[in-house]
């Protein structure tokens, strides 16, 4: 759905993108307003899902302490705090982007969503950003593993986690800029084997500055 705006506070509306390949083999990206801000969801379609089934959760985004909540206080989430959210054509092909923006602490975050196919593959883009003023003490996403059969498999700075015949590999890069060159990022799994962790290098300088960091969720 296009151009729809999610207001503050609208705790009954869902938003989401997805890609489909030709085969059935889906992800989706579902929005929704929890507290005081929006958390998102990743999902996925097997082959064969009948029609308007809903996907199969296999990740969370998550607060510091997983606890939903943290408000205007918590300065530094270990997730973006997005209060206000689109979903918007974008690109040649006009396809569904979330675009989404948060404040918190001494932050400012912007987030952008694509749902894209790589060679068959259903792809999740994201590409955040936080501004702030002050030296932060953290940036970065996180995520709750949302399904217990999800093994690990580590792929060097990338994660690999398998699912039945299925693989989601998470990959992430800070961007090059005028200064440095594109970096990767690597995800941790927290000492549980619980949650995800993508913590972001602030290289410093001068503030207000902005880090921005990217990642993809790759399913096959």
């Amino acid at each position: 759905m296009a151009d729809s705006i999610l207001p503050v506070g609208e705790a009954a509306a869902v938003q989401q993108i997805e890609v489909v390949n030709r085969r059935g083999l889906g992800l989706v990206a579902q929005f929704a307003w929890v507290d005081d801000r929006f958390r998102h969801t990743i999902g996925m379609f097997a082959p064969g899902t009948p029609q308007n089934a809903a996907p199969q959760v296999l990740l969370a985004s998550d607060s510091a302490d997983g606890d939903a909540g943290g408000g205007d206080s918590e300065a530094w989430p270990a997730d973006p705090p997005l209060q206000q959210l689109s979903v918007e054509p974008i690109g040649a092909d006009a396809s569904d982007a979330v675009l989404a923006v948060g404040q918190a602490g001494c932050g400012h975050w912007s987030s952008s969503v694509e749902a894209i196919l790589r060679d068959e593959q259903p792809t999740l883009k994201f590409d955040i950003a936080c501004r702030f003023s002050k030296p932060a003490d953290y940036l970065g996403s996180q995520y709750r593993l949302a399904d217990p059969r999800l093994s690990l498999q580590p792929q060097g700075e990338n994660l690999l986690l398998a699912l039945a015949d299925h693989r989601l590999q998470l990959a992430a890069v800070a961007p090059a800029t005028a200064a440095v060159e594109a970096t990767a990022l690597a995800w941790q799994l927290d000492a549980e084997g619980q949650r995800l962790r993508l913590s972001v290098p602030d290289t410093g300088g001068s503030t207000p500055r902005t880090v921005r960091w990217q990642f993809t969720i790759t399913l096959s």
